[in-house]
């Protein structure tokens, strides 16, 4: 048992030795990069649509065994963090991979992790995560959350961009949460698993002070596919975003944003024109029952996509100024609303004046943007219209 404490001791000292070290040369790293929410690091792709199911069977601390599930997703979601790097204050988009960890059937865990693409080196650095632990149905604690340059904590590497057989990095450092350091073990693997085989995998081990090793695998081109004892089952690659895995539908039942047909809306309120005036405007919504059909060129392949119409009436001291006509679909397997254009009609009395603010997808290469994600968390980034863009604040 002495020799024991002793060795555990030791390799304490050890882990920390090099996290003062890792912290040195990664901010040096860090300071030398051009940050991309999106890349094709080898082993840890940032590729949105990219899905990875991995199974196994594990014992609890009474002996039984539990089957576990995790889910990983790179989600068409980004989040901004802010840093200071030598001195300076710098802004980052980073990629947002959920990830959902099942328990004989029960959500235990689900975490959304902060990923970005150094275009230099083709690193991909680890900014943090959100963690949500479930009891049931409820979340009843946020342990393991960490975000770079809060308390202390900052950003370690995931996955190197050169793959160096005894190469030593740090993953993560959040003093007091968590402190982890990484090893490539051993290169060119040839892994057999249930989802099918794969040639020239990387394996890495992964120690911090608290938990045993834990050993990975992970495939050219698609990420994690071991980890310790559960295997990848099924994946799918992704794309260049995650529109080619959605099956589209002209209703839906998004939290914050249902295409339910019939369903209408009033605002009312006032507001100062350019000459300081005040005029009150009204702007009604309604979701029609009738649809748009459309053809989109995606991935090379020709799809039809039924759109919801949403028309909008704005008037300004009773008078209508603008009505609109604007085109949505609810991704079914994401929940995510998406926006494909709109036809806008500006008015002056009785006569059409202007088009000004219409768009259509595939017109002049416009692409569709994302109106209200499937999971909404605070600070996300996504990409609105063609011209665009919102942040969840609250």
């Amino acid at each position: 048992m002495k020799n024991q404490m002793t060795h555990r001791f030791i390799l304490i000292q050890f882990i920390l030795l090099l996290t003062l070290i890792s912290a040195r040369a990664q901010e040096n790293a860090l300071a030398e990069c051009t940050f991309a929410s999106t890349g094709e690091n080898t082993f840890f792709p940032l590729r949105p649509g990219i899905a990875l199911t991995l199974e196994g069977e594990v014992e609890d601390d009474e002996g039984d065994l539990e089957q576990i599930q995790i889910v990983r997703k790179v989600t068409d979601q980004t989040r901004v963090i802010t840093l200071e790097i030598d001195g300076e204050s710098i802004t980052i988009e980073t990629r947002v991979v959920e990830e959902v960890e099942s328990v004989d059937g029960e959500v235990e865990e689900i975490s959304r992790s902060f990923y970005a693409h150094c275009e230099e080196t083709e690193t991909v650095f680890y900014f943090g995560e959100e963690v949500d632990i479930y009891d049931g149905e409820e979340i009843i604690d946020h342990e393991g959350s960490w975000l770079a340059g809060i308390d202390g904590a900052v950003p370690g590497i995931m996955m190197p961009g050169d793959i160096v057989v005894g190469e030593k990095y740090q993953q993560e450092n959040a003093p007091g949460v968590a402190v982890s350091e990484a090893e490539i073990s051993e290169v060119s693997l040839d892994v057999d698993l249930p989802a099918g085989s794969f040639k020239g995998a990387v394996r890495t081990l992964e120690m911090n002070l608290l938990e045993e090793p834990s050993e990975k695998v992970y495939a050219p081109g698609l990420g994690l596919i071991v980890d310790d004892h559960l295997e990848l089952v099924s994946f799918n690659r992704g794309t260049t975003g995650s529109l080619a895995d959605c099956t589209f539908a002209s209703v839906g039942e998004n939290p914050f944003f249902p295409l339910r047909p019939g369903l209408t809306l009033h605002l009312e309120g006032q507001d100062e024109n350019g000459e300081g005036e005040t005029e009150r405007v009204r702007l009604v919504q309604q979701v029609l029952t009738g649809t748009r059909s459309f053809t989109w060129e995606l991935d090379g392949e020709s799809r039809e996509i039924v759109l919801a119409i949403i028309k909008e009436t704005r008037t300004i001291d009773g008078d209508v100024v603008e009505v609109s006509l604007n085109y949505y679909a609810h991704c079914e397997e994401t929940d995510t609303v998406y926006d494909f254009g709109r036809d806008v009609d500006l008015i002056e009395g009785d006569e059409i004046v202007s088009h000004e603010g219409s768009w259509l997808v595939g017109v002049e290469d416009a692409e569709p943007g994302i109106v209200m994600p499937g999971r909404f968390v605070v600070g996300d980034r996504y990409r609105r219209s063609a011209t665009t863009e919102a942040t969840n604040l609250e």
